[in-house]
């Protein structure tokens, strides 16, 4: 009696708050399709000249009411009774469509000539086409309707259902293997979900997640995971780990000393190089959209981090999830405006093998189509999907940030010039590029302004141009779900939300419910650190029923001695923009004491709000227990001994690293699991615990 009153008070509490991001809805709609088929021509003549010149006809066909717009077949030459046998589609997007049909005569010498030409209703169209002259032109004609080639709803793609259904047993025995206790397949359908997030902090978040991974592997929590996550820094990881061809077959070791040589090459030397240039500008031709900073700054990740597979795509890596022997990877993006603030106006995507999925608008398309031009939900041209260093490129572009966040970046950066040289005085290479990175913000500022270009109060030319899917659809608004919430549950909501943080950020996510402007024919799409450094709405995704999330937080916060809440607090003030559970994270209790290595956040009495782990890029127990051959050296001493943020060499505008200090970063975040494995196996179990309560909620 005691545990359904418990469950009933929870439920309570559930149907409190809402399960949806969704704010809008795109009006989508069948389109009537015309398949016309031209077939011959006869009767043709050139008048007096017929016999010294054959008839060399073509068909043009034009209709301003229709997607596609104009169609012309091949010439047929020397011929007076042409077969052209060629079909096409007219998609009609408005009313009443006309349709102008010439049959033309090529001419080399003169402009074309016409034989005929017959202007009707697209819709009723003759099957055969009297001219005068007794020219006649014969068609098959077939109406029929062409459904969106966008998806609507928050529902997950087949494909990854799919991918769901095979994993499931697999993290069964994995959990059962990692707790040491009897897990029967049979109840694989009931697993619990887990989801690890890796947030931005470029190219140190990429070598914390080395370290991470390869602990997931080793303690075989990752057989555990339905998914994993990244944002920024932590995207690029994840795409090199990924389309790495032996994956995930090959251990995350043998990715990491590739990693290691490839953050010691130098930014300049492949940023600055002119085949890069080149090749960045001549790729972008075949795509028909304007050049921007991004596609150049693409091709340097590119060959910087995966310079044997520049040309992969993401879509390439489903065939290695789709059996579920690995987590199903996910990208982070924002779609932004050109001259807003990004906390002011975004708008989440994520990018999967499978999918882009949009969770605002609930609108997906296939990641194979994330590049072509849409009209209304239709693709109108389809355009080869981006390759994958493009992704990293938009997802690592955190210098799209306007004009204050950049003089904030130059000012850093001079800072760091400063303070990371050694004690002998000498400057080593990253002090040198940080510097040149600080005068060339500085000095092209400077240009701009004087010339009346506010280059930097603007992302044009910034951020990446990719074609909208949502191109001229009509948004609705969705109406919030009626939640049965009385004055003491809102009472008692109001109260958890002053107990999260005396600092509320304010001025944040103030435009949670105004739609994106569809007539645009391109998508800003920037690196969503610039939101908050953290894709928890990723993986809050209704649908995902995520219930533990291992959150690994790589973000710059100043010093060592810092609190790691800033990005979290953010996270929690977008689910609560939003309405979806959250646990509270309460900070003053944490004041005044010690980073943590992990820190655990739930919420007691909901259990549709996920459990988070959330463990930070601290050095404390592992600068005093790192060991190599099972006792700690001097020489481990020595090398376990370092700060992360103090003197700003792990900055995240720092893009080169010798060994050591890649080694330093990726064995820290290694051994930070290992040694919290106890936290998160007692967590897990209560979570299964939940789990299981949560069955007998009505």
């Amino acid at each position: 009696m005691e545990c359904q009153k418990q469950c009933n008070h929870k439920c309570r509490k559930r149907s409190s708050r809402s399960q949806q991001i969704q704010t809008h809805k795109p009006k989508l709609r069948n389109f009537n399709c015309v398949n016309m088929k031209v077939k011959r021509a006869s009767g043709l003549h050139n008048g007096w000249t017929d016999f010294v010149d054959t008839p060399d006809p073509y068909v043009v066909m034009h209709c301003q009411q229709t997607v596609e717009k104009c169609y012309k077949t091949e010439v047929k030459y020397n011929t007076r009774t042409p077969e052209f046998n060629e079909t096409t589609t007219f998609t009609i997007i408005d009313k009443d469509p006309v349709m102008d049909i010439k049959l033309m005569e090529k001419n080399e010498m003169f402009p074309d000539g016409i034989h005929g030409q017959f202007t009707g209703n697209l819709e009723s169209i003759p099957r055969v086409i009297e001219f005068n002259k007794n020219v006649d032109l014969s068609l098959s004609i077939c109406s029929k309707m062409k459904k969106s080639d966008i998806r609507v709803g928050q529902e997950l793609c087949e494909e990854e259902n799919d991918f769901q259904r095979k994993r499931r047993p697999i993290i069964c025995k994995g959990l059962a293997k990692l707790l040491g206790i009897p897990l029967p397949t049979s109840e694989s359908d009931r697993v619990p979900t887990i989801a690890v997030l890796g947030s931005g902090g470029g190219f140190r978040a990429m070598m914390g997640m080395s370290g991470v991974y390869k602990a997931l592997v080793d303690t075989g929590l990752l057989d555990c995971v339905t998914y994993t996550v990244g944002l920024s820094g932590s995207c690029w990881y994840l795409s090199t780990l990924c389309s790495h061809p032996d994956w995930p077959d090959v251990h995350p070791s043998v990715v990491d000393d590739n990693l290691r040589r490839c953050v010691g090459k130098s930014l300049w030397e492949t940023m600055t190089s002119l085949k890069t240039f080149c090749k960045s500008v001549n790729e972008n031709k075949n795509t028909n959209r304007p050049w921007t900073f991004t596609d150049l700054f693409g091709h340097w990740v590119g060959e910087t981090l995966i310079p044997n597979r520049i040309n992969a795509r993401w879509s390439d890596q489903k065939d290695k999830v789709s059996d579920g022997r690995c987590p199903l990877p996910l990208l982070s993006c924002v779609n932004a405006k050109v001259d807003t603030p990004v906390k002011q106006f975004h708008e989440w995507m994520e990018i999967s093998p499978f999918e882009v999925h949009m969770p605002k608008y609930a609108t997906s398309l296939k990641t194979e189509h994330f590049h072509s031009k849409f009209y209304k939900g239709l693709m109108t041209d389809k355009i080869e999907e981006p390759p994958l260093h493009y992704l990293m490129g938009i997802c690592g572009s955190a210098y799209t940030a306007l004009h204050k966040s950049f003089s904030e970046m130059a000012a850093k950066s001079e800072r760091l010039s400063r303070s990371s040289r050694g004690s002998d005085g000498d400057a080593n290479t990253s002090d040198e590029t940080d510097g040149t990175l600080s005068s060339v913000i500085e000095c092209v500022k400077s240009i701009l302004d004087r010339c009346d270009m506010n280059y930097f109060d603007n992302r044009t030319g910034r951020s990446a141009k990719v074609y909208n899917f949502m191109h001229q659809l009509t948004l609705e608004e969705v109406d919030e779900e009626e939640g049965d919430v009385n004055e003491k549950d809102e009472k008692e909501k109001q109260e958890e939300i002053m107990e999260t943080s005396s600092v509320l950020h304010d001025n944040v996510f103030t435009n949670v419910h105004e739609p994106m402007t569809t007539d645009n024919e391109y998508m800003c799409l920037i690196d969503a650190g610039l939101a908050f450094n953290s894709p928890y709405p990723i993986v809050l995704r209704p649908k995902r029923q995520v219930d533990l999330i291992l959150s690994f937080e790589f973000s710059d916060r100043g010093k060592d001695d810092n609190q790691p809440f800033e990005q979290l607090l953010l996270a929690k003030q977008w689910a609560d923009a939003h309405k979806v559970p959250f646990p509270p994270i309460n900070t003053e209790h944490y004041k005044g004491k010690s980073v943590q290595e992990v820190y655990v956040f739930q919420d007691e009495d909901d259990l549709s709000c996920p459990i988070i782990l959330h463990f930070v890029l601290v050095n404390n127990d592992f600068r005093h227990k790192f060991e190599t051959d099972g006792k700690q050296t001097e020489e481990d001493r020595e090398f376990a001994d370092f700060v992360i943020f103090d003197d700003g060499e792990y900055d995240s505008i720092n893009f080169e690293f010798d060994e050591k200090q890649f080694l330093r970063i990726s064995k820290l975040m290694e051994f930070n699991v290992h040694n919290n494995m106890d936290i998160v196996k007692d967590t897990i179990l209560k979570m299964l615990e939940r789990h299981e309560s949560s069955s007998c909620l009505p």
